[in-house]
């Protein structure tokens, strides 16, 4: 038979395994009085200072908080993955991303579409030549 912990006995452990009330207050950035109400009267950690505790006692945040962090998540339907979803897999011109790969057609164009603008009628590849 599994026993349940509850979040105010997962909170007590924390507190345990911290060493102390104030050492748990160090942790939290609070008060030592603060961390004996949240005992004493049966209040829950409050929700900014799971993460930290969790990471400094190893009590994990689903016994800590289980309304916050529920321990697994139960889906009522399978997740659909959208047309727009799928990665791209190349960049807008279809083209090898390394110079290497390009094809001459690939390479020409992709020089052309990195040059500065020229003047009308002048090509990106007719450098070197009068206008």
């Amino acid at each position: 038979m599994a026993r349940t912990v509850n979040p105010q006995t997962a909170l007590r452990l924390a507190t345990e395994v911290a060493g102390s009330q104030s050492a748990m207050a160090r942790i939290c950035a609070v008060s030592q009085a603060a961390v004996w109400k949240w005992l004493t009267k049966g209040k829950r950690l409050p929700a900014e200072h799971v993460l930290s505790v969790e990471r400094a006692t190893g009590v994990s945040r689903s016994l800590l908080r289980p309304d916050l962090y529920p321990d697994t998540l139960h889906l009522s339907h399978a997740p659909r993955v959208v047309a727009c979803d799928t990665p791209v897999s190349s960049n807008a011109y279809n083209f090898s991303d390394s110079p290497a790969g390009r094809t001459a057609a690939e390479a020409t164009a992709a020089l052309a579409d990195r040059s500065p603008i020229l003047p009308h009628g002048r090509s990106p590849l007719d450098r070197g030549q009068p206008a």
